[in-house]
């Protein structure tokens, strides 16, 4: 947490932001479980800082997540920007998702589609 000299004036708490080093520290059952919790991130910008910061880490339990993000959240762009970046480990996932009868279809076609 960071303070800006008063203490009744916190500018960052890092408690409501996404953290990557649980996910790191626990495997895969964290992984998903700071995935299931992605959407009540409410604070300005932490869905951003969502695909920034675990979007290092290459696990196909993200693409979901990311996928989601790119049809309905403040981080369209950067869940975009970030299946662009890594169109070679998540192609294979969105041709499948494209070709499903799921939700996602539809965003899966549109991601898919800004590959090329």
């Amino acid at each position: 947490m960071l303070w800006s000299g008063r203490l009744d004036t916190v500018l960052l708490d890092e408690s409501v932001y996404p953290d990557p080093r649980i996910a790191f520290l626990g495997g895969d059952k964290a992984l998903d479980a700071e995935c299931s919790w992605c959407k009540k991130y409410t604070k300005p910008g932490a869905h951003e800082i969502f695909v920034e910061r675990f979007g290092h880490i290459r696990s196909e339990n993200l693409l979901p997540v990311f996928l989601e993000m790119t049809a309905g959240s403040k981080a369209k762009r950067e869940a975009a920007a970030w299946f662009k970046e890594h169109a070679d480990f998540a192609r294979a996932f969105l041709e499948a998702r494209a070709t499903s009868k799921g939700a996602d279809a539809a965003s899966a076609k549109v991601v898919l589609k800004g590959l090329e």
